[in-house]
């Protein structure tokens, strides 16, 4: 099923720069999304996906868990919007 994914990662109880983040984010956008067959556009407030529904959700998970685990941060906020079509 065809799955556009809107998706919004907001760590919580750091400083105010999220550039380190947003990096860690981008490497994982960059080496999985090609594996699982997802586009994506990252964006002011965001990150677009485009793909089939599990792929897509895997990379929010792993774009999440890269953020809890690698850059530290106890608490991830992460806001999805999907639509779908057959």
């Amino acid at each position: 099923m065809l799955t556009v994914a809107d998706f919004t990662l907001s760590p919580m109880g750091v400083g105010p720069s999220v550039s380190s983040y947003i990096a860690l984010v981008k490497q994982v956008l960059d080496t999985q999304c090609p594996l699982l067959k997802v586009e994506y556009t990252m964006h002011s407030n965001g990150t677009n996906l485009t793909g089939e529904w599990d792929a897509v959700l895997e990379v929010v998970k792993q774009c999440r868990d890269v953020v809890h685990v690698q850059g530290g941060v106890a608490r991830v906020g992460c806001s999805v919007s999907m639509w779908t079509s057959e």
